[in-house]
């Protein structure tokens, strides 16, 4: 079968109806649902989100074992 050609604002309200249905549905976890989530996925496919990595920490005081080890020189 092939795939329909919908414009955004279809493919718009056709998301909406599908998240209206599944969050309505009484077995969030039946086989129907999960099949929904797919269609879902398919039609508006979510963003990766990219996180941005951590700020670099600060120089802390030296462990109590590199200390140790430097007064025993």
């Amino acid at each position: 079968m092939a795939s329909p050609n919908l414009t955004e604002q279809e493919c718009a309200v056709l998301a909406e109806t599908l998240r209206r249905i599944i969050d309505a549905d009484r077995y969030p976890l039946s086989p129907r649902v999960a099949q929904l989530r797919a269609i879902m996925r398919k039609l508006c496919p979510p963003e990766a989100e990219v996180e941005p990595l951590p700020a670099p920490k600060p120089p802390a005081e030296k462990s109590i074992a590199l200390r140790r080890a430097k007064r025993r020189r």
